[in-house]
């Protein structure tokens, strides 16, 4: 017989937040729950805590491979397991999260359950929290085509977090999360779930509580800005361009993100030689969708962020 749920944690280098982390899951977990931390390479005393202090984890150690890695392992440990959640380890759960979540599953068997967080940040110069939806237009109605065209779109709530996932959906399709990539990773992850999923449940709710006091991967500069979204964007294009209705969306959401990598380029980092090339990398991609600057100006977006795309066609 399955276990009903495992928690999985990837780890590195979070000795100052894994405690309120686990503390947060292990006073609500019951019998049929398991914590799977993975370590990933961390060389403080990440392990020592955990495995001094909470011997009811299961713990695992790896060299440092990088987020997609860790959460990769634990899948393929915890195959067992009927529904899969993930917890970020500086991030937590509200008190009532793994109740609610039992409730749900107990009542009925749905293949994707998401709900609403909270994220702790500073606000008017005191610490506090701000409830997000994944789509503010979402109800009770909603429904996996919604939410995998809400996704093709926008990477807005594309985080795993926030989700529970029916177990048999990824071992049977055998869904992973890429490796390679710095971010974005768990919103393709997300995708592919999505794209074999047939029932789903969304609770109003903020059940999970994201720590934005840590800068987040994306937030940081990158010189291979271009490189990484071209290979998401190529990703999608090969697996999701299924209907018109798919393309129409994951072009508008091409041109947000290629205005985002030309914003990136005015960065002093890159030589004029260098832009030059980045900007030929991403004319040659719009090339390949069919986008030319009528296509661009079509595109459902904002109106500055098609000028900025449309600086790759000038600057090819």
């Amino acid at each position: 017989m399955k276990k009903k749920l495992a928690i999985i944690i990837p780890a590195y280098n979070c000795e100052k937040d894994i405690e309120k982390c686990l503390i947060s899951i292990l006073k609500q977990s019951d019998a049929h729950t398991s914590i799977i931390v993975v370590d990933d390479g961390s060389n403080d005393s990440t392990g020592g805590i955990i495995k001094s202090k909470y011997p009811e984890v299961i713990y695992f150690y790896q060299d440092n491979q990088g987020v997609s890695a860790a959460r990769n392992k634990a899948l393929d440990f915890a195959v067992d397991y009927e529904y899969i959640m993930f917890v970020d380890a500086d991030d937590w759960l509200e008190d009532h999260c793994l109740e609610t979540i039992r409730q749900i599953l107990h009542q009925n068997s749905p293949d994707y359950l998401f709900f609403d967080w909270n994220e702790y940040k500073i606000i008017s110069n005191e610490y506090g929290t701000v409830h997000y939806k994944m789509n503010a237009s979402f109800t009770d109605q909603v429904t996996i085509e919604n939410i995998r065209n809400h996704l093709l779109r926008s990477r807005s709530g594309g985080c795993p977090w926030g989700k529970v996932f029916k177990n048999d959906v990824i071992q049977k399709h055998h869904i992973r999360f890429l490796k390679g990539l710095p971010y974005a990773e768990d919103y393709l992850f997300n995708l592919d779930f999505l794209k074999h999923a047939e029932s789903v449940i969304y609770l109003p709710e903020p059940l999970y509580v994201y720590n934005c006091m840590n800068i987040g991967a994306r937030a940081k500069f990158r010189k291979n800005f271009a490189e990484i979204t071209l290979r998401i964007e190529d990703y999608k294009f090969k697996h999701y361009s299924d209907s018109p209705e798919s393309l129409q969306r994951m072009k508008a959401e091409l041109v947000d993100q290629f205005a985002a990598v030309v914003r990136n380029l005015g960065n002093k980092a890159f030589s004029k030689k260098e832009k030059k090339a980045e900007y030929r990398k991403l004319y040659l991609f719009l090339k390949k969708q069919g986008m030319k600057v009528s296509g661009i100006l079509r595109t459902k977006t904002r109106f500055r962020n098609k000028c900025f795309c449309m600086l790759i066609m000038l600057r090819k």
